[in-house]
């Protein structure tokens, strides 16, 4: 993940009409990120950062896929490997 990734998302989200904010999510993320009523809304970002999304229920919380504190790569390792447990159990 570079730092540009999060300053670019959080450009494209302001360009977009998004209101940016601070994000503490699943999987240890943590970094800018968006709520949007829907996964088709979120087209208006039109940003080259890869992204992922949470549904929270009551809309979807969308974010850059590599988190700020995922630098190290054996908890990068561990954070995948928690994930795929997750949605082999159906957890995700």
């Amino acid at each position: 993940m570079r730092i540009n990734d999060h300053i670019r998302f959080v450009k494209d989200c302001l360009a977009a009409g998004f209101t940016p904010f601070a994000y503490e999510g699943r999987l240890f993320y943590i970094g800018p990120a968006v709520v949007s009523e829907s996964l088709t809304d979120t087209t208006r970002l039109n940003t080259t950062v890869p992204i992922s999304w949470d549904d929270m229920g009551k809309g979807f919380v969308v974010f850059p896929s590599k988190s700020t504190n995922e630098t190290d790569p054996e908890r990068l390792e561990a954070v995948l490997f928690l994930q795929k447990i997750r949605e082999k159990s159906g957890l995700n």
